[in-house]
């Protein structure tokens, strides 16, 4: 009886969240477990930082606080946002991306345009950084 109970105790505590560890999320199952909150995101660069403007390169946006397995990825022209390019990969870290082709309606934009990027986190958290690639 009294190892019965103790394994009930145990076990209750272990998934009691209010002042006991949450040890129900440490098998890496995580649903429905929170993420510690991240500070705001920030790009330190883009590299490589030129394409043409059919795009399809492999561009690393570095920097912190990202979450880009979640992110979202925006190339930003003259107020036109060209939404969620192909994903490759990503971390708090890094994001790994396919360049979007720079077109508007079907029309290729000029060689030469100089866009934003910009990468917002689910929870709302956006960062650009200006004049960080260019269409060649």
């Amino acid at each position: 009886m009294w190892r019965f109970l103790t394994l009930f105790v145990l076990s209750a505590c272990w998934f009691f969240e209010d002042g006991f560890i949450d040890h129900a999320c440490d098998d890496g199952d995580t649903a429905g477990c929170d993420e510690p909150e991240l500070g705001p995101p920030v790009i330190v660069s883009v590299l490589p930082d030129t394409d043409s403007p059919l795009g399809g390169r492999e561009v690393t946006i570095t920097g912190e606080n990202l979450n880009g397995a979640h992110a979202a990825v925006n190339f930003i022209h003259d107020g036109w946002y060209y939404l969620n390019p192909e994903k490759l990969g990503g971390t708090d870290n890094y994001i790994t991306i396919a360049t979007p082709p720079l077109e508007v309606n079907g029309n290729l934009l000029k060689a030469g345009s100089i866009v934003d990027v910009q990468v917002c986190r689910p929870d709302g958290e956006c960062y650009t950084l200006e004049d960080a690639f260019t269409y060649e």
